[in-house]
């Protein structure tokens, strides 16, 4: 779940006053773990995921207008048809060719794209097999840098943090890592296309 920090950053995200609430995507949905804090920002919120499961999963949770199964590399949506889209712990779970291609896609049907992934270094510490997991989609597979990122035209900010010091309160730590994002735990990159 969101820190406060990154529920602000979202939260200007996808309500930043001008639009009103909108049409989003959470695309690679999973269970909808992220349903509940996007739902108050949309008019109509559709989730997509590979795993018929994690849909069953996400339907059972109430917030979803719609639930599609596809390929995130391959949406079956028309162009701009959301006026954002999140993907929350997603893109490393693929091989970094379809991972680009997705990008490609995300970009295709939405205007405004926010991503949540784990920092490049902290992806060995997050990595796990899928064979002990429910859902085999959930391995990593994939490594993004901040360089990368930016270089695909994202607005990186950093989430958690990847180091504690008694002395220091652990809000300046997180200010620090939202600024410098190569002290934190987790990425958000952040494009409006």
């Amino acid at each position: 779940m969101p820190t406060e920090r990154e529920l602000n950053l979202l939260m200007n995200f996808l309500y930043p006053g001008k639009f009103g609430k909108s049409v989003i995507l959470d695309a690679g949905c999973g269970t909808g773990a992220w349903s509940g804090v996007v739902r108050p920002f949309s008019t109509y919120l559709v989730g997509s995921d590979i795993s018929p499961n994690c849909l069953k999963r996400a339907k059972e949770r109430g917030q979803y207008d719609d639930l599609v199964l596809c390929d995130i590399s391959r949406l079956p949506f028309r162009d701009k048809a959301f006026l954002a889209l999140i993907g929350i712990n997603l893109i490393e779970h693929l091989p970094k060719e379809d991972g680009i291609r997705a990008l490609a896609e995300f970009e295709r049907v939405s205007s405004r794209i926010y991503l949540r992934l784990p920092a490049e270094w902290s992806w060995q510490r997050q990595e796990w097999k899928a064979v002990e997991r429910e859902n085999p989609h959930e391995e990593h597979k994939s490594k993004w840098s901040i360089k990368e990122l930016k270089g695909k035209g994202y607005k990186i900010r950093g989430i958690g943090e990847r180091f504690s010091a008694p002395f220091i309160p652990s809000h300046l730590i997180g200010g620090l890592t939202y600024y410098f994002p190569r002290l934190a735990s987790s990425l958000v990159a952040i494009k409006i296309v």
